[in-house]
């Protein structure tokens, strides 16, 4: 288990700066793909990010308020009477 534990401790220790640029992307991305990493650990850039366009609204913007048809209805329950025993 110990060996284990040193090797990990080593290989972080190495890869560092690779670590570190991962986590810097992520801070201004969220998300990364596989190619992405792979330039990440090889040294290189990554292209300028350009953050996608906002997703307009369904209904052209108007805030849409849906109600149900029927009162609330929980299962197991009738509409005559209280909870059903189990």
């Amino acid at each position: 288990m110990q060996n284990g534990y040193e090797r990990a401790r080593k290989v972080i220790e190495e890869r560092s700066d690779a670590l570190e640029r991962i986590a810097l992307a992520l801070l201004e991305r969220e998300v990364l793909d596989g190619a992405e990493v792979r330039q990440l650990i090889d040294g290189q850039k990554l292209a300028a990010y350009q953050a996608p366009p906002p997703m307009p609204p369904p209904g052209g913007g108007e805030q849409q308020v849906i109600k149900p048809e029927s009162p609330l209805r929980l299962p197991g329950m009738l509409p005559e009477s209280g909870p059903q025993p189990a």
